[in-house]
């Protein structure tokens, strides 16, 4: 019984020093990353997915080496680098006593430079606070960069980012800034980047420069002006806006603004778009010789035939973009379609017309206007299918030729008054504009 207590005793005790021997031949230790930036690999082999990046003078737990991969941990990831980016702790302290020698021979020199060193040392903390771009800056290229895959010198480059091209930086790896400009983005030196200082001078100047154009454009705002002539003040910066009103020569506006070619105004508590040629910076002076009153009522009266021949050419035009709309009895709208009132009613009231929805009731607006003396964008009015009373309505745009909603078949077209059935049914015509 004793024998067997015995031989137990020393088979436990052999059983737990082996395990130790064990433990000891898989014990792990520590490791530094000694070159710029490596990849921390799922597998050893190169064509392995990278797990992630680690940076110079990084600690990593080298769990064991196989063949010329060193498997580590590194911030609870597993995965495989190259041995040879990796000093262990072993091979350190094969090299220390080498090393403790040398920086023996080397202390004295050391401490006889610390009191330099440690100047340098303020104005280096001093430049790298400048010089470290911190994480969403905005930065503005002065001339073309190229910005590559991953930080390392050898990586490839994937793209090029244009002169004055704004970028944001999303983070900093040893010496490398990832950065995007919302479509384009990757790693790039920090001495291509501004400093931090440039960075904060320029968002103090941002301010002045932003200050001087809103001067600017105060400077070019509520402006008083004058009208050349006889204008009309639109909604929009456009010749199809719908006219507000008619404004009159030497009317006095205040300008808000411009678009392209067109005058945001002003006038009398109505704000529109006048073209900016009809604009002066002073009235409009009129001859004062009486001998020249004919020549001036002659001018006006030009300016004024001018102003709404544009007027009925703008209607016109506007009138033949719906050429082909379908007809519905009671229609006034492109979308639902029109009868012959409704047309005339939708067109006109783009320019500040409003028309009854009647062919009948459209008989009697504006002034009369003989057959003879037609002009384009005058409202041309004709007898019903009865014969006996006014039913048709439509616009005259010139060479005896009118523009209106005909019937269900045909829809918005284009009618000859000079024969056929207008011919003989035509009844006025009544200038609105």
């Amino acid at each position: 019984m004793l024998k067997n207590n015995v031989k137990n005793i020393l088979i436990a005790g052999l059983t737990s020093g082996l395990l130790m021997i064990g433990s000891t031949c898989f014990a792990t230790n520590t490791g530094i990353i000694n070159t710029e930036t490596v990849k921390l690999r799922a597998e050893a082999s190169t064509e392995s997915k990278v797990v992630t990046l680690v940076s110079q003078d990084e600690k990593v737990e080298i769990i064991e080496e196989k063949g010329q991969w060193y498997k580590v941990k590194y911030n609870g990831k597993t995965g495989y680098i190259f041995a040879q980016y990796v000093d262990s702790s072993e091979k350190k302290e094969e090299n220390t006593d080498n090393e403790n020698a040398a920086e023996a021979n080397e202390t004295v020199a050391e401490e006889s430079e610390t009191k330099t060193q440690t100047s340098e040392n303020v104005a280096e903390e001093s430049e790298n606070e400048q010089t470290n771009l911190e994480i969403s800056s905005n930065v503005v290229f002065s001339q073309d960069i190229q910005i590559r895959l991953v930080p390392l010198i050898n990586s490839s480059d994937i793209s090029t980012i244009p002169a004055n091209t704004q970028a944001v930086v999303l983070d900093y790896i040893n010496g490398w800034y990832y950065i995007t400009t919302g479509t384009t983005s990757g790693w790039i030196r920090e001495e291509k980047l501004p400093t931090q200082s440039e960075v904060k001078k320029e968002k103090q100047e941002q301010p002045e420069e932003q200050e001087a154009q809103e001067e600017s454009k105060e400077e070019e705002t509520n402006i008083i002006k004058y009208t050349s002539e006889k204008v009309n003040l639109r909604k929009s910066a456009s010749s199809d806006g719908e006219i507000i009103k008619t404004i009159s020569k030497n009317t006095k506006v205040t300008v808000n603004g411009t678009e392209g070619d067109w005058s945001k105004v002003t006038v009398n508590g109505e704000t529109g778009y006048i073209s900016s040629k009809y604009l002066s910076d002073k009235e409009v002076e009129e001859n004062s010789n009486s001998t020249n009153t004919t020549n001036r009522g002659t001018e006006k009266t030009r300016t004024e035939a001018n102003t709404e021949s544009l007027a009925a050419t703008d209607i016109v035009s506007y009138a033949k973009t719906y050429l082909g709309t379908k007809y519905v009895s009671g229609g006034e709208s492109p979308s639902k379609g029109f009868d012959c009132s409704g047309f005339t009613r939708y067109i006109y009231k783009k320019y500040g017309v409003n028309l009854p929805h009647s062919a009948s009731a459209q008989a009697s607006v504006g002034t009369e206007v003989s057959k003879s003396n037609l002009q384009p964008g005058d409202l041309v009015i004709f007898k019903g299918e009865s014969g006996n009373s006014v039913g048709h309505v439509g616009i005259y745009i010139g060479g005896n030729q009118f523009i209106h909603a005909s019937n269900p078949s045909d829809g918005v077209k284009i009618t000859s008054m000079s024969t056929g059935y207008y011919s003989s049914r035509y009844v006025t015509a009544r200038r609105v504009i």
